[in-house]
């Protein structure tokens, strides 16, 4: 029998006062299923909220800074209801999303649970 459980892929954010770059790395998640953005006590005037509520209706505001990114990671995780979940920062985007979803699908038949992606800077002169 075909396994037919379906694959879905969330992309979580913890963000605060980053209207200048969201947006880049909003648009770059455009073919994930559900996105989840906490925002962490932004003071830019509702700017970074109001970018991401353009992209998704999963803004959590509540989330109280306890110093830990790794605290608030977990918060954002805990909102994730796909069956995947990419961690992006706000100065990060991804190149092609289709080759994220390429690599969930192999991940996926080989019983693998999670993927490191590799990160290029900008001004490292590679592509």
């Amino acid at each position: 029998m075909e396994d037919t459980k379906k694959i879905t892929i969330g992309c979580v954010m913890i963000v605060k006062n980053e209207a200048e770059h969201l947006e880049r790395a909003l648009e770059s998640t455009k073919g994930c299923d559900a996105l989840y953005i906490a925002d962490t006590g932004s003071t830019d005037g509702g700017a970074t909220i109001a970018i991401a509520k353009r992209y998704t209706d999963n803004v959590y505001t509540e989330y109280v800074w306890e110093k830990s990114f790794c605290k608030a990671r977990n918060f954002i995780k805990s909102k994730c209801k796909t069956t995947w979940c990419v961690s992006l920062d706000a100065d990060e985007y991804l190149h092609d999303f289709s080759k994220v979803r390429e690599a969930v699908e192999l991940a996926e038949a080989k019983e693998i649970r999670a993927i490191d992606i590799i990160q290029i800077a900008e001004d490292s002169g590679q592509e």
